[in-house]
């Protein structure tokens, strides 16, 4: 890692900050991000020596475990408590740093750790924690130098009070000395007291120093906290509004496509299609698709907004708003879809009518030019028995005039 931030040298305030620019979006995770003065700020901090540049050592360092005594401990030679040899007595707000991971002593309710202190070096396992005390706390420079401070602050208010104790007897006990060198200490040792006062006076407009530095930072924390967690609200509101985004287009894109389709089915009555049912059932089936994906989209709409239900402000706040505008647009879309699909519904009823009439008059068209057909093929059949023209007794004389001729042939031949 040094040698990817410092490319392979030293790593330097730019380097810092044009790889921790990168950063976030390496990893994924917006929330991240600081600003090109906080970032500076940062190196700045890591820089200890104050150099522009910091080593692989100091580097390395702020990656170290560490911790402060927050009880006093014993350092002991061994894992297991029991049998153990202490190597020394750890003293409150001293600083360890981790050996190896922490470990839970088998048998007891107890975390230990292998570390080494600051102090002088040396190396023994440590109690982190028992069953009522925390020996050891996670080790913070800021935290760890205001309780150095602290601890200063008490031994000045004991020191001052030691001297003034001291100074107010040595007065008393010259306070019958009116000249010679004695006299003078006592005008010396008198003088002396304002100069304690000021010292007191100082620690406490020290002190209140602190107080506010704690409080500014305790807020710049705050903020800072408040900017991730804005951060974070506005990439969930993001990926909230472009996934329902996704789905509301989807749907309107189905319901436009499928409403344009119905439409002209309903003004034309399917009149220039072969098929105007088999159109409109596919029409309609069209459309409940298109409802469909209106219903997964309000679903999708209700899952968010049950989830953002409680976001009054904020990019969740403004997410809920675009939601209900949303919920209020795919209603619109879904009422536009069950229209379409009535009036569907009507048109195939009515072409399924048109198309049975047209079939009824054509089946009675036919059998009315087949009756009509045979009545002329039987006017034809009957014209000669029928006509105006013809004298149907000659033609029974003549027939009877053929058969007696054909008799006497065969009577002559005989």
């Amino acid at each position: 890692l040094f040698e990817e931030i410092g490319e392979k040298g030293p790593i330097t305030a730019t380097k810092f900050v044009a790889f921790m620019e990168k950063l976030p979006e390496l990893l994924g995770q917006k929330d991240m991000l600081l600003s090109e003065e906080q970032l500076k700020a940062a190196f700045a901090r890591m820089d200890t020596k104050n150099n522009g540049e910091v080593s692989e050592k100091d580097f390395l360092d702020h990656f170290r475990t560490k911790y402060v005594v927050n009880a006093v401990v014993s350092m002991t030679d061994g894992m297991a408590v029991k049998g153990g040899k202490t190597v020394r007595k750890l003293d409150v707000h001293e600083i360890v740093e981790q050996i190896e991971e922490p470990t839970k002593e088998i048998g007891l309710n107890l975390i230990r750790v292998k570390a080494r202190a600051d102090k002088d070096g040396k190396e023994g396992y440590i109690t982190v924690s028992g069953t009522s005390t925390v020996f050891l706390v996670p080790y913070d420079p800021i935290l760890a130098m205001e309780r150095h401070v602290e601890q200063a602050m008490h031994e000045l208010v004991d020191a001052g009070t030691k001297a003034q104790k001291y100074v107010d007897t040595k007065v008393e006990e010259l306070k019958s000395v009116h000249s010679g060198p004695l006299a003078e200490t006592k005008t010396a040792l008198l003088a002396m007291g304002p100069r304690i006062r000021k010292v007191q006076h100082e620690r406490k407009s020290l002190k209140s120093k602190m107080v506010e530095v704690r409080r500014k930072q305790q807020e710049a924390m705050e903020n800072e906290k408040k900017r991730r967690q804005e951060a974070l609200d506005h990439a969930a509101a993001d990926k909230i509004l472009d996934e329902v985004n996704s789905v509301v287009c989807e749907a309107e894109g189905q319901i436009d496509k499928a409403v344009e389709t119905a439409h002209g089915l309903v003004n034309s009555m399917g009149d220039e299609i072969d098929d105007p049912c088999q159109a409109v059932c596919n029409a309609e089936k069209d459309l409940v698709d298109a409802a469909a994906s209106v219903e997964k989209a309000l679903a999708k709409i209700r899952e968010h907004m049950d989830a953002v239900k409680n976001a009054t402000k904020g990019p969740l706040g403004e997410a809920r708003t675009m939601l209900v505008k949303m919920k209020v647009k795919v209603g619109v879309l879904d009422s536009k879809c069950q229209k379409h699909i009535a009036a569907l519904s009507s048109a195939r009823v009515d072409a399924e009518h048109k198309i049975k009439a047209q079939r009824l008059l054509t089946d009675a068209t036919d059998q009315v030019d087949s009756l009509e057909a045979s009545l002329q093929k039987l006017i034809d059949l009957a014209e000669p028995l029928v006509s105006d023209h013809n004298d149907f007794s000659v033609k029974v004389f003549l027939s009877h005039a053929l058969a007696a001729l054909s008799m006497h042939v065969k009577n002559s031949a005989k």
